[in-house]
């Protein structure tokens, strides 16, 4: 029995420093790059294009990007969105998140996964795309 403990152990620290491992050398490379805002500069500024985005959480490998809706009669604050962008690995992941409160409030959740080597005005395309299909108000430009 004990035997089993140390085995399990022993994978379970080999698979942990493994991770740790390869989490050290993703934010190495991607600090070396510049960071996120270097290395997908071209889906942040298409993101920064939305009426009222602005960079609200930043660190080397993690994004945040926020803002407001607006109703369209009467320009008032109805609601927000956000986009979170984060290196893992590989992948660029995306979380889109908002809430609209029109009609007794809507919250949206979106969330994708694209290759680091994808081509970034299709990930701008693909994110725009997606998000303008869950927009249902047109107040997000």
């Amino acid at each position: 029995m004990l035997l089993i403990v140390v085995i399990v152990g022993v994978v379970v620290c080999v698979f942990l420093g493994h991770f740790a491992f390869s989490y050290h050398k993703q934010e190495k490379t991607v600090r070396s790059k510049g960071g996120i805002t270097a290395m997908f500069s071209e889906v942040i500024k298409g993101l920064l294009e939305y009426r009222s985005a602005r960079v609200v959480q930043q660190s080397n490998s993690f994004i945040g990007i926020s803002g407001v809706f607006y109703d369209p009669i009467t320009s008032r604050e109805c609601g927000n969105w956000g986009f979170k962008l984060q290196i893992s690995f590989q992948l660029l992941v995306v979380q889109y998140r908002a809430y609209v409160d029109l009609g007794g409030g809507e919250h949206i959740k979106q969330n994708w996964d694209f290759p680091i080597t994808l081509s970034q005005s299709e990930i701008v395309n693909n994110l725009k795309k997606k998000a303008d299909e869950t927009n249902v108000y047109g107040i997000f430009k």
